[in-house]
């Protein structure tokens, strides 16, 4: 019986003390006193080393814990990876399938500063585009493309096709209406070419004169003068004429009348009179007499002077220098900066209008794979180049410490219990045992010794 009292008693002494022990980790949570002195063990040994104690905890867990390299490493996990691909995803579906326009999203994310975002997204659009356009690199680049395009569009058979095309309809109209050749042309140029004519008076007549002495023509005079007097005189007169005799009489004569003064007015006249009958003659007369192969000769013949003698490399670059210029002049005036401002804005409001599923829609594939790959690139140089630097900042032990000496003693308390409640309990439960042994051993060496 007395190894049962004994045992017993040893037990509740160790399962008391221990519980007391634990107990007084925590309890009380502020010091005591009495008859104004300090009762000894208050306050409890945690809250009494609390500071102490936080300022250890935060070290362990910031010097072995959560070191920059083992939270470096997290955040280059396989895990966080798939994660990020994940919630871009989630998000870029959300977008597709939003009803929602552009504007009420940037509205909502934005707030009070879309108005703002907006205009000064168009300012900075409107200012890129004008200093752009303003370089001469780019005008330089814009008259090259243009003239590149005209010059290989101009040697092209399309093009050709289309001058043809183009003199055909104009000849077939003109051939059609009953205007006259003076109708058809400019007033300007028929009294520019009498002007012409008159003035040459001189020089027609010089080339009449020449014209006469060839000796294919001299030739055909001669035949005729022989023919005029066989016509007119009896064959034996005919035999007593010489031609060639009489036909230098006539060749000196129109000489003599070709060198006077005069005659050459008046050969001008003749001229600009008989150009004056021509302008009197309907295009349709003039057509009706010429056969379709002439007709189809007469296209053929104005569009190959219009392509190698109008649109030629001259023409091209006259028209390229003269866009330059108008170019130059106009991109240093404020009507370029006023409309491409006017087109950034329009096409800003358009684009804000538009609901989101519009926007992307057929595209989320590609917009997924895009914006991941932006954020990834983003977050992995972030990580790769920054992310020590930010980890050292943040200072991991200090904020451990600071949490830890934030929380009420009863929190901290209840924290280690809940984390360590059967250990504590095993523990209590263990001095029960020594005790009860202890309790046991007692008697048996008092009835040894």
């Amino acid at each position: 019986m007395n190894y049962l009292i004994s045992s017993f008693v040893g037990a509740v002494i160790g399962y008391i003390t221990n519980w007391l022990a634990i107990k007084m980790l925590f309890r009380p949570h502020r010091q005591l006193k009495f008859l104004g002195l300090k009762v000894p063990f208050t306050p409890g040994l945690i809250p009494k080393e609390r500071y102490r104690i936080s300022r250890s905890v935060g070290q362990t867990i910031g010097e072995h814990l959560l070191t920059k390299e083992t939270i470096v490493e997290s955040l280059c996990s396989l895990e966080v990876n798939n994660r990020l691909e994940s919630w871009v995803k989630e998000k870029v579906s959300a977008l597709v399938n939003s009803t929602v326009t552009a504007h009420e999203k940037l509205k909502e994310i934005l707030g009070n500063k879309y108005d703002s975002f907006i205009l000064n997204l168009q300012k900075k659009a409107t200012a890129y585009i004008v200093a752009s356009i303003k370089k001469d690199e780019y005008r330089d680049k814009v008259v090259g493309a243009i003239k590149k395009e005209i010059e290989d569009y101009r040697t092209s058979k399309e093009f050709n096709n289309v001058v043809r095309a183009f003199v055909q309809d104009k000849y077939m109209e003109l051939t059609k209406s009953q205007l006259t050749i003076g109708e058809a042309l400019p007033s300007s140029f028929t009294s520019t070419l009498k002007v012409y004519i008159y003035n040459k008076n001189y020089d027609i007549a010089m080339y009449i004169k020449g014209a006469v002495k060839q000796e294919s023509v001299q030739q055909k005079l001669k035949s005729y003068v022989g023919q005029m007097i066989s016509a007119n005189l009896n064959p034996m007169m005919s035999m007593f004429i010489n031609i060639d005799t009489i036909f230098e009489k006539i060749s000196f004569a129109i000489d003599n009348y070709l060198d006077d003064e005069n005659n050459q007015r008046n050969i001008a006249i003749v001229l600009t009179n008989t150009l004056d009958e021509a302008l009197k003659q309907s295009i349709n007369s003039i057509s009706s007499g010429v056969s379709e192969e002439g007709r189809k000769n007469n296209i053929d013949a104005i569009a190959e002077m219009l392509l190698d003698k109008v649109i030629d490399d001259k023409l091209i670059n006259s028209g390229m220098n003269i866009l330059d210029e108008k170019l130059s002049n106009l991109v240093s005036s404020e009507l370029v900066e006023k409309q491409v401002e006017n087109i950034i804005e329009g096409m800003t409001r358009k684009l804000m209008s538009l609901k989101l599923s519009e926007i992307f829609n057929g595209k989320e594939e590609d917009i997924d794979s895009v914006i991941y790959s932006i954020i990834s690139d983003g977050y992995n140089k972030f990580i790769e180049n920054k992310a020590a630097d930010v980890v050292e900042m943040i200072d991991i032990p200090k904020i451990v410490e600071e949490k830890i000496n934030s929380f009420d003693v009863t929190f901290t308390e209840k924290i280690i219990l809940d984390i360590a409640s059967k250990e504590l309990s095993a523990i209590t439960w263990l001095g029960a045992l020594l005790g009860a042994i202890m309790g046991i051993l007692s008697p048996v060496l008092s009835a040894l010794y």
